[in-house]
């Protein structure tokens, strides 16, 4: 597939390329990183946030009570739509070194915009950003459209965590993508501090 360049804030409605909608039902994320060369390793993890909007910086509570976050430490939504297949730690093997895949048939009907971000993990602690790791970067693949690639390391040298996108549901009802390419030098406290969630270290 060809990459897709993503302007900042402006939105790319999923249709084809006559116009008419797409019934979009899944979205895969990838991200990928090489095996560090010095003496260090990174950790990179894919993280999902399930938004009440994208209007709002609301996290959604999840069925089961907890917080509507989908990460290493809990590897999948309690709707089961949101599923991340593996936590990668050093980079090892070819293509995608984590994948997250995302049913937007079976998302609860209050859940209309997930964000897709990367961290590093402990990377505030070890001193890590993302300007550090080799070729890294985070794919979103939608069925039928070509893929939407950002490019880490060259783009957000200073951060540890990266919001790259939303895959959201518009007042249209078509769900569309749209870059956000928000740095966070803080990692994943500061980005659960930004939507109001309280962390534990």
């Amino acid at each position: 597939m060809q990459a897709v360049t993503l302007t900042k804030g402006v939105p790319i409605k999923l249709s084809k390329d006559d116009g008419t909608a797409v019934s979009l039902k899944k979205v895969h994320v990838g991200g990928g990183w090489d095996v560090s060369r010095g003496s260090g390793s990174y950790d990179l993890d894919l993280v999902v946030l399930l938004l009440e909007s994208a209007k709002n910086k609301v996290i959604k509570a999840q069925s089961n009570g907890a917080a509507g976050v989908v990460y290493f430490g809990a590897k999948s939504s309690a709707c089961g739509s949101v599923v991340l297949d593996k936590d990668n730690r050093t980079g090892s093997g070819d293509g995608y070194d984590e994948n997250i895949n995302i049913n937007l048939e079976s998302l609860p009907a209050d859940i209309n915009c997930l964000a897709l971000c990367i961290n590093i993990y402990q990377g505030v602690e070890k001193g890590q950003t993302f300007g550090q790791v080799e070729n890294a970067f985070l794919d979103v693949n939608v069925d039928g459209l070509d893929s939407i690639k950002a490019d880490l390391t060259e783009d957000h040298a200073a951060d540890t965590l990266v919001h790259v996108a939303d895959v959201y549901r518009g007042d249209d009802g078509i769900w569309k993508v749209k870059k956000i390419g928000l740095g966070f030098p803080g990692g994943f406290g500061a980005l659960m501090q930004e939507y109001g969630v309280a962390t534990t270290s």
